[in-house]
């Protein structure tokens, strides 16, 4: 996954900062451990969705253009 981000990147031509958030401080911290248990999820009323699994054994030798077409908005 953090391969597939990088190669994202580059494709993209950004540029991407990260940087450690302590977890009192992180909005997103709660759901990534408690899901929709999450005290500020519920609060803020956020919304789930499932998402498919990318056919990744397909996609190991695919184009960039077509890695990047699964995680760029429909237009």
């Amino acid at each position: 996954m953090i391969q597939l981000a990088h190669l994202m990147f580059a494709y993209l031509e950004v540029r991407v900062y990260f940087d450690w958030v302590p977890s009192l401080a992180n909005c997103s911290d709660g759901v990534s451990r408690l899901g929709k248990d999450d005290p500020l999820a519920r609060r803020l009323k956020w919304e789930y969705r499932a998402m498919a699994e990318p056919p990744w054994d397909q996609l190991v030798d695919a184009p960039l253009e077509t890695l990047a077409a699964l995680f760029l908005p429909k237009p």
